[in-house]
C-alpha cells in the first residue's frame, strides 16, 4: 500500500542552524529534513530521508541498500525543462562542471541521489553483485552504507558543493556550507548532526 509519504503529503523540516536529527524509516514515518543552499532563494537544496528495506521498499533487501538518502534538488531545472527528459551526466565531483550537456541544455539532474560511495553507478547505469542477493554495487549508495561513510560536507567525496555561484564568484566551486556529520544507523534509525559551516577565505 502507498503511504501518505509516497503520495507526497510530507512537509520537510527546514534546518537553519546546527541541529541533531533523528530519522525513522520514511516508509512509515514521513520525516524529511531540508537544507537550503544559502543565497539560492530556496531554488537549490538538499533533502534527507531514511530508506529501509520495509513496506514499499522491501525490495531493497536483496541489494543490501538502506540508510540515509541525500537528494540534491535544483528547482531551476524544472523551471527550464518541466516535463522534458533530463539526460545530463552529473557524476563528476563538482557537478557544476558537467562535461556533457543533455539535449535540453542541462548539465545536471533536477533531482540527484548523492551516492555515498562516490561511484555514481546510477548515472553510469552500472550494477554488480558483491554477495548475490545480499550486497551489491548499490549497497554503498546510502549513508553510512557498506563503506561506513559518516560525513557529508564541502570537502568529502561526494561533496555538498552547489551548482551555481549563488553567493558570488568566491569560492570557485560554489561552496554551500551544508554539513552533515556523525551519521549513524542503529536498528533502522538514522541520527546525524546538521549544520551550515561558513566559508573561510584561505588568504
Amino acid at each position: 500500500a502507498w503511504s501518505k509519504y509516497r503520495l507526497g503529503f510530507v512537509t520537510p523540516t527546514v534546518i537553519t542552524s546546527a541541529t541533531n536529527v533523528t530519522l525513522p524509516p520514511a516508509e512509515f514515518n514521513p520525516v524529511v529534513y531540508k537544507m537550503v543552499v544559502p543565497n539560492s532563494g530556496g531554488k537549490e537544496y538538499f533533502l534527507f530521508e531514511n530508506r529501509q528495506a520495509i513496506g514499499f521498499d522491501q525490495g531493497l533487501t536483496r541489494f543490501g541498500t538502506h540508510g540515509l538518502a541525500i537528494y540534491h534538488v535544483d528547482d531551476t531545472v524544472f523551471t527550464r525543462n518541466y516535463w522534458r527528459p533530463n539526460e545530463a551526466e552529473n557524476w563528476k565531483e563538482f557537478r557544476s562542471e558537467g562535461w556533457r550537456k543533455a539535449w535540453t541544455g542541462e548539465t545536471h539532474y533536477g533531482i540527484s541521489l548523492v551516492q555515498a560511495d562516490d561511484q555514481w553507478d546510477l548515472e553510469h547505469a552500472m550494477f554488480y553483485w558483491i554477495t548475490p542477493n545480499v550486497s551489491s554495487s548499490l549497497s554503498g549508495d546510502l549513508y553510512p552504507g557498506m563503506y561506513n561513510v559518516t560525513s557529508f560536507n564541502s570537502f568529502t567525496k561526494p561533496n555538498s558543493s552547489n551548482y551555481y555561484f549563488w553567493g558570488g564568484s568566491e569560492p570557485k566551486f560554489g561552496y554551500s556550507g551544508v554539513t552533515v556529520t556523525n551519521i549513524q544507523e542503529v536498528n533502522g534509525i538514522i541520527t546525524a548532526d546538521m549544520s551550515f559551516v561558513p566559508w573561510t577565505p584561505t588568504k
